[in-house]
């Protein structure tokens, strides 16, 4: 009878560099609306109002409005939106 010894698996050369991959560190970014607002409020922007959306300016910075939707979480890209035109990134 032939015994089922299992042949060794041959791994790729390049396969053995994909863990170890370097990733480029990403900062974190808030996603949580209440936490996004109240950074806005201590770095100085003044709420201006809004209906479904909040409006934020900066009394140095009289150019850039600053909109975020009311919604609990916002998506990855508004919020990295509202963090690079708050100066965050």
């Amino acid at each position: 009878m032939i015994c089922c010894e299992a042949a060794p698996i041959e791994i790729p050369k390049f396969a053995q560099y994909i863990a170890h991959w370097p990733t480029p560190a990403m900062p974190l970014i808030e996603i949580n609306t209440r936490k996004i607002i109240a950074k806005l409020l201590r770095d100085g922007w003044v709420s201006v109002g809004g209906d479904k959306h909040d409006k934020f300016e900066h009394p140095e910075k009289p150019e850039i409005m600053i909109i975020v939707p009311r919604r609990r979480e916002q998506s990855p890209g508004v919020a990295r939106s509202i963090a690079r035109l708050a100066g965050w990134l």
